[in-house]
């Protein structure tokens, strides 16, 4: 692993030095907020740490620092640093590599290299592995340089790359694995690792699975939009604390001070077993028209009935004791029957995990 100085960290961080970011309200509570980011045309980076109030920091008398890109010791062309920044940054091929690994580790829940940003640039290029008892960072480090081969020759396309992962063969393997599963087959992605929906999927998952969907405005869009994935800002919908709500509730964030989280937590339970923008979506009158809706005044039969819900929620026909045991629940009024179902297979661990 090579070594670094604090010098060379300085220095990268002198690319920033000339960046204004103004935070704006964006309600009268200073709950949300908006950042608008600007450059100035001067400006250094010294590293001073006040010595009456250093913080975690010891104190530092600091010096002007010249912006150096760390891994090709570059220096900016022009006076616009940060630009310069992002010209150097998408021209290495580490950002490639990086980039395709990112996605990876989304599609697959486990990266090439894992975690995704703990890179180890000394154990990456097999044509010279390092000393041991080292071996190489990457799982699969021909994978990785073709990923990155792939995602250079399209422009940088993420679009491009999306489309190339999640029609391979590797990512089409179910999470069931046939025969007795080893750890060690886990670096071959010998299966699907289960992956929890991002919290703009669930949302945008529930009002498809219920029919449900309602337009949303949003400041600067000539037309609202129907899916939490189309929304540009974690502010956004502004003019909807439910929805705003749901996303919160399900580790959206705010890109600013709370990051982006994926884990589960009792409260996302709890919200979806209770609360009424969950469950009214499972009735059949509570202001708005639903699949249970849609389901009572179709002709189809019960079990018709139930295979068309399953598909809808979980995206799968229902197993044999499922439909059992659906059937036995069944009670004279249709209406609570139905809306039962769809609560359970909202409520079901399925149905906020990619398989």
């Amino acid at each position: 692993m090579a070594v670094r100085r604090r010098s060379e960290f300085m220095r990268m961080s002198a690319f920033f030095s000339r960046m204004n970011m103004n935070v704006i309200p964006v309600d009268a509570f200073n709950q949300q907020n908006r950042v608008i980011i600007s450059d100035r045309p001067v400006g250094s980076y010294h590293g001073y740490v006040n010595s009456n109030n250093p913080g975690p920091r010891p104190s530092r008398v600091g010096a002007p620092y010249e912006p150096v890109f760390m891994l090709t010791g570059e220096k900016p062309r022009g006076g616009n640093w940060r630009e310069e920044f992002a010209r150097m940054l998408v021209s290495d091929r580490q950002f490639a590599r990086a980039a395709v690994n990112y996605l990876w580790a989304h599609f697959f829940t486990v990266g090439i290299v894992d975690p995704p940003d703990a890179w180890d640039l000394g154990r990456i290029n097999p044509k010279q592995p390092p000393a041991a008892p080292w071996g190489l960072h990457p799982t699969h480090p021909e994978l990785i340089e073709a990923l990155a081969d792939e995602f250079i020759r399209s422009n940088y396309s993420v679009r491009r790359m999306i489309r190339l992962m999640v029609e391979s063969n590797a990512y089409q393997l179910s999470s069931r694995y046939p025969g007795e599963w080893k750890p060690e087959f886990a670096p071959y992605f010998a299966k699907h690792f289960p992956r929890r929906l991002l919290a703009e999927e669930i949302y945008d998952a529930v009002i498809t699975a219920t029919r449900t969907e309602a337009p949303m405005s949003v400041q600067g869009f000539d037309k609202p939009v129907l899916y939490a994935t189309q929304l540009p800002d974690p502010t956004e919908p502004s003019q909807d604390f439910n929805v705003r709500n749901f996303l919160t509730n399900f580790g959206r964030g705010d890109w600013w001070q709370l990051p982006r989280n994926s884990t589960t937590t009792v409260i996302q339970v709890l919200y979806f077993m209770n609360d009424s923008a969950i469950n009214n979506r499972t009735f059949d009158n509570r202001g708005m028209n639903t699949r249970v809706s849609t389901l009572l005044r179709s002709t189809a039969s019960d079990d018709e009935l139930v295979r068309q819900m399953f598909l809808a929620t979980l995206g799968r026909d229902p197993a044999e004791h499922e439909m059992a045991t659906v059937n036995a629940a069944k009670i004279d009024d249709r209406e609570r029957w139905l809306s039962n179902l769809q609560w359970v297979l909202l409520n079901k661990l399925d149905f906020i995990f990619n398989y």
